[in-house]
């Protein structure tokens, strides 16, 4: 029988279990005892380095100023931020974030080689895609888009799809899964603006194929230097309709790439939005903050009422 992990109780916050840790930081599913719920703590790791110490201090300053300005139906939501003093008298910072359920795409898809509904996936890649088009108004898109960093919540399969992770904390990931999401663009980093689309077009694929990459089939050192040698691989599961977006999104030279304003003007991706409008004024939610892009992303007039399931 394996032992039970140690409980942590941090403020109001018991730990329940470790999630996962990076160079920087431990993830653990929590209970806040004072309103009842689960959310993830993100701790810091302590350090006897001091060096190391103040610059993993520093990192988590910078994540928690920029979730502070991420505030989007798309984004997990930050509850709040602090520091503690644990075991060793220390004062370290910890992350409380809303609890993602459903845990990371990646995880529970990518790697099981699970094919996802391409209604589903559609949804999936227009919630990301706003919550891009926030974090970009407000200066936050220096950071890759891992499908590891995009969470599920809510109802599995039929749930809200949200930016987890702006990169500002390190984790443990090899290079090799990184590479596979980066843009042809960032081997020698000149006009980086883009890249957000190639990354989340390879993410879209994989979902849709169960797993397979749109260029490659395995993967080893040197696949960016390939990769202008590589054709995109047509997939019989993908419809014509969706092809079509993803050549848009994974045109290897980033000035023919399709723009995130013009990714959510598409025909396909705006009647995705209009269901969400719909839905929040179905609920009298606020959103101002959902769509803050130019005019052009939000349709003149809402669609006729239909079912509120954003999965329709």
């Amino acid at each position: 029988m394996e032992p039970l992990e140690q409980q942590l109780v941090i403020n109001n916050y018991r730990t329940i279990k470790k999630l996962g840790e990076g160079k920087q930081v431990t993830h653990y599913l929590a209970i806040d005892e004072l309103h009842h719920r689960f959310c993830t703590l993100k701790l810091q790791k302590s350090s006897n380095d001091l060096v190391k110490f103040c610059k993993s201090s520093q990192a988590f300053v910078e994540e928690i100023s920029a979730l502070t300005k991420a505030k989007h139906p798309f984004v997990v939501e930050m509850i709040e931020s602090f520091l503690w003093e644990d075991e060793n008298k220390k004062m370290i910072w910890c992350i409380v974030l809303e609890h993602a359920d459903g845990g990371n795409l990646y995880d529970n898809y990518i790697q099981k080689k699970e094919k996802v509904n391409e209604k589903i996936a559609l949804n999936w890649l227009a919630q990301i895609s706003l919550a891009f088009a926030h974090l970009s108004s407000v200066g936050l898109s220096n950071f890759n888009l891992l499908p590891h960093s995009i969470y599920l919540i809510g109802e599995k399969q039929r749930g809200t799809v949200k930016i987890g992770s702006l990169g500002y904390l390190k984790e443990e990931k090899a290079m090799i899964i990184l590479e596979k999401y980066l843009a042809p663009e960032q081997l020698d980093g000149q006009n980086l603006q883009k890249k957000f689309l190639w990354s989340l077009g390879i993410i879209w694929y994989e979902l849709l194929t169960g797993g397979e990459h749109p260029f490659d089939v395995e993967f080893n050192e040197g696949y960016l230097q390939r990769l202008p040698r590589l054709d995109f691989r047509q997939n019989p599961s993908i419809s014509q309709e969706m092809k079509a977006l993803l050549q848009l999104q994974l045109e290897k030279k980033s000035s023919e790439r399709i723009s995130i304003n013009e990714l959510l003007c598409h025909k396909t991706v705006k009647e995705k939005i209009v269901c969400f409008i719909e839905h929040c004024l179905f609920n009298e939610q606020d959103i101002d903050v959902l769509i803050i892009i130019d005019h052009r992303t939000v349709p003149t007039q809402l669609a006729p009422a239909r079912d509120n399931q954003w999965a329709s």
